[in-house]
C-alpha cells in the first residue's frame, strides 16, 4: 500500500512550499489580522502515513533544492542562529528515511553522502576535557545548552544509522557510528543529566538513549536506562491539578510538556515497559483536562498555543481514548497544503511515520477527568491549581483565564487602590488537616457539576459550575472572614477569545449588548451588559451587572500574541467582569454575597429570591438553593426535567465553622 501511494504522489518541488513555522513565531501584519485565522480539527487533519509522507517529501525536496555542493543544507545565516545545531543531521535523517520509501535515485544518495560528510567534517567539535566529539553550538555559544542540542543530534543520527546503511559509503557509515557513540558518551558524562530542571530533556534522554542502545545492540545500556528512569526520573514528577506530570518552569507547559509526553510514547514503543506507558497515559490525561469541550487548549507557562504538528504521534495514539479528534489545530488553512519541516522539527516525522504504517497499538483505557475538570458534551470547565478558572467552554465560546496585575479573579477598590486577598493570591501549601483549596467534580443524570472552595485571609470563595446538555450555570458564594469596607467589588470571569459562527470556530472580534458593540482589539474600550452580553452566538446573563473591558491598546486579546510576545510577558488582557458591588459598602464578618451567571444560546436571565439566611436562584435548567442553619450553609440544586424536579445535593465544600 505504501509503495503504491508513493508512486502516485511523488512530484517535483512546489515553488510555494513553505517552511513550517509554529504559531508562537507568527508575526501579525495588522492590528486585526488575527480575525482571519482558521482552525482545523485534528479529525479533519487526519494524521496518518500518507499525509505525513507529503510533508516529508516537500521537506526533502526543499532541502535538496537549497543544498550546497559541500553538502550543507543551511545558509551561513542559519548556521549562526540559535537552536540550529542539529538541523544538518536532522535533515540527513529525513533524507535517509525518504530514500527507503522511494525508487532508487543516485543523485539523492549522493546528496545524503555529502550531507553526512559535511556534518562529520564541519559541524563537530572536540572538547579537551572529554574524549570524542559532539555537535558544536553556534558561534560563541559552547555552553551547557549543548545538552539538548546533543540530544536532538543523537536522535537524528539514530535515524541516519537506522535508514541510511544501504545508501552511505562504508567509511561514512563507520564515521557516523563513531559520531553517534561520541554523542552518547557526552550525554552520559554531562552533569545536567542529574540536575536539569527541564524534565522534557531528561525524558528525551531516556527515550533517545534507549533507542540508540537498542539500535547498536547495547543490552546493558538499555537496562541501565530503564533503571535510571524508574529510580531517578519518575521521582521528579510534580502534582498538578490532580495529575502527576513532568514539568517545565511553571508546571505544565503547552510546548515542552507535550515534548515530554511525546518522548514517553516513543520510549514506551521502543522499550515496551508498562510503567513508561502508565506515565504517558497520565500526561495524555493531563492534556485532555486542559483541552476544552470545544477543542481549544490554552496551555501553561509559555507558548500557550503550540504548533501541534510536532506532536501528532501522541495525539494519534490516544485519539480514540480521549476524543482528541476535537482538538483545534491553530494554523492558517493554506498552510496544511504547503507544510514542510526543517531539520530540527523533521525528526518527528522520521519517528512517527513508521508507527502510522503499523496497526495501532492496544493502549491502556482512558482515565477519567480530574476533580479540577467538568466536561459534558459541548461544555467544559477546568480549574488551575489555585481553583481559578483556566477555561470555560460553552457551545464553542472559549473564555480563558484573564491576565491582570495582580492576576486574580476577585479584586476590590479601597480608597482608590485595587487590591486582593493575599492568601487567595498565594495560598500556603496544604498540610495534614489544613487546606486553602478544595475541588469536587461529579456527574449525575441530567447535569454535571464542579465545585471549589478557596479560603483567603479576608474572604472565602465557594463556586459551583452546573452544566446541562446545552447551558452552563455558575453560582458564586463569597463569605467574609473579617469586616471590610470596599468602594467596588469585582469578580473576573476571564478573557473571551474564541466563539462559533455558523458552527465554525473563529476569533471573537466584538462583544455586543442590546444597543451597541465594541471591538476585542484596538484601543481601550468598555461595554456593560444591558441586560446581557452577546459573544458570538452565546449570551451571558447574570444576577449582577456584567462588564467587558479592554484595558489598553496593548492588552492581550488573542493568539498569536503580537510581535512574538509570549503569554507570561503580558501583564493584562481583555476581561469579562461581574460587578458584585459598585458603591462604598461595608462587609461584616460572616456576611455572605451570592451571584450567578448563565451562559447559553438564549437570553433568559436567572431570577433571584433572597431572604435572611436563604438565597435561591431559578433558571430554566433548575433552581439553586443555599440555606444557612445555625451558622452553617447547605446547598442543593433542583433539576427541572420533564415538568418534574429532581433534587441534587451539591458537594459540601465549606471550610471553617461547622
Amino acid at each position: 500500500m505504501i509503495s503504491s501511494f508513493i508512486a502516485r504522489t511523488s512530484r517535483p518541488l512546489e515553488k510555494e512550499a513553505t517552511l513550517y513555522t509554529g504559531p508562537a513565531n507568527w508575526s501579525l501584519k495588522s492590528v486585526d489580522g488575527y480575525r482571519d485565522r482558521k482552525f482545523i480539527r485534528l479529525r479533519d487533519r487526519n494524521p496518518d502515513f500518507e499525509s505525513d509522507f507529503q510533508i516529508l517529501e516537500r521537506s526533502v525536496l526543499r532541502l535538496l533544492h537549497g543544498q550546497r555542493p559541500d553538502g550543507c543544507f543551511m545558509t551561513e545565516h542559519e548556521l549562526s542562529q540559535y537552536d540550529k545545531t542539529d538541523d544538518q543531521i536532522g535533515a540527513a535523517g529525513m533524507l535517509a528515511y525518504y530514500l527507503t520509501l522511494t525508487p532508487p535515485d543516485a543523485e539523492k544518495v549522493d546528496a545524503l553522502e555529502r550531507a553526512v560528510r559535511f556534518q562529520m567534517e564541519q559541524l563537530v567539535w572536540t572538547k579537551p576535557a572529554l574524549q570524542g566529539r559532539y555537535l558544536r553550538a553556534v558561534k560563541d555559544r559552547d555552553t551547557s545548552s549543548d545538552w539538548c542540542a546533543t540530544l536532538w543530534g543523537l536522535t537524528s543520527a539514530n535515524a541516519v544509522l537506522r535508514h541510511g546503511r544501504d545508501f552511505l559509503s562504508p567509511e561514512t557509515y563507520a564515521a557516523l557510528w563513531i559520531f553517534a557513540g561520541d554523542l552518547w558518551t557526552y550525554l552520559q558524562a554531562f552533569p545536567l543529566r542529574n540536575e536539569n530542571p527541564c524534565h522534557n530533556q531528561l525524558v528525551e534522554y531516556c527515550a533517545i538513549g534507549y533507542a540508540y542502545a537498542k539500535l547498536v545492540g547495547l543490552a546493558d545500556v538499555q537496562q541501565e536506562i530503564l533503571g535510571y528512569y524508574r529510580e531517578k526520573i519518575r521521582t521528579l514528577r510534580v502534582p498538578n491539578r490532580g495529575r502527576m506530570i513532568y514539568s517545565e518552569f511553571n508546571r505544565w507547559c503547552a510546548h515542552y510538556s507535550l515534548l515530554s509526553w511525546m518522548a514517553l510514547e516513543e520510549f514506551s514503543i521502543e522499550s515496551g515497559d508498562p510503567l513508561v506507558e502508565e506515565d504517558a497515559m497520565e500526561m495524555a490525561a493531563a492534556f485532555n483536562d486542559r483541552l476544552s469541550a470545544g477543542g481549544y487548549t490554552f496551555g501553561g507557562s509559555r507558548r500557550d498555543e503550540g504548533g501541534y504538528e510536532e506532536f501528532l504521534l501522541p495525539l494519534w495514539l490516544r485519539q480514540k481514548a480521549f476524543d482528541f479528534g476535537r482538538l483545534l489545530l491553530s494554523e492558517p488553512s493554506t498552510q496544511w497544503q504547503k507544510l514542510s519541516f526543517d531539520g530540527h522539527c523533521g525528526r518527528v516525522l522520521v519517528g512517527r511515520m513508521p508507527e502510522y504504517a503499523k496497526e495501532r497499538r492496544h493502549l491502556l483505557p482512558p482515565r477519567p477527568a480530574s476533580e479540577f475538570t467538568l466536561r459534558r458534551k459541548t461544555i467544559s470547565v477546568h480549574l488551575d491549581d489555585l481553583g481559578r478558572v483556566h477555561h470555560l467552554s460553552v457551545n464553542g465560546l472559549e473564555i480563558l483565564q484573564a491576565n491582570s496585575q495582580p492576576q486574580q479573579d476577585l479584586t476590590w477598590l479601597k480608597e482608590g487602590v485595587r487590591t486582593t486577598d493575599w492568601i487567595l493570591q498565594s495560598p500556603p501549601p496544604p498540610s495534614q488537616g489544613q487546606s486553602y483549596l478544595r475541588t469536587s467534580a461529579g456527574h449525575e443524570a441530567g447535569v454535571s457539576t464542579l465545585a471549589s472552595m478557596r479560603r483567603g485571609s479576608s474572604v472565602e470563595i465557594r463556586q459551583w459550575w452546573i452544566a446541562s446538555d446545552t447551558e452552563l450555570l455558575w453560582f458564586i458564594h463569597l463569605l467574609a472572614h473579617s469586616d471590610l469596607r470596599v468602594d467596588e467589588l469585582r469578580f473576573s470571569l476571564g478573557n473571551p477569545y474564541l466563539s462559533c459562527f455558523s458552527g465554525q470556530p473563529a476569533p471573537l472580534a466584538e462583544v455586543a449588548n442590546t444597543k451597541t458593540s465594541v471591538k476585542t482589539y484596538g484601543p481601550a474600550q468598555r461595554l456593560h451588559g444591558d441586560p446581557y452580553l452577546q459573544l458570538g452566538d452565546q449570551f451571558l446573563t447574570a444576577t449582577h451587572p456584567l462588564c467587558f473591558e479592554r484595558p489598553s491598546e496593548t492588552a492581550f486579546n488573542g493568539f498569536p500574541a503580537k510581535d512574538g510576545v509570549l503569554w507570561r510577558e503580558i501583564t493584562e488582557s481583555n476581561r469579562l467582569d461581574l460587578i458584585l458591588l459598585d458603591s462604598r459598602t461595608p462587609l461584616l464578618s460572616r456576611e455572605s454575597l451570592f451571584a450567578a451567571v448563565r451562559i447559553s444560546a438564549n437570553t433568559a436571565a436567572p431570577k433571584v429570591l433572597s431572604k435572611p439566611h436563604e438565597w435561591e436562584c431559578r433558571t430554566a435548567t433548575g433552581t439553586f438553593q443555599a440555606v444557612e442553619t445555625a451558622g452553617v450553609w447547605n446547598y442543593r440544586f433542583l433539576l427541572s426535567a420533564a415538568g418534574k424536579q429532581e433534587t441534587h445535593c451539591l458537594p459540601d465544600i465549606g471550610f471553617g465553622l461547622r
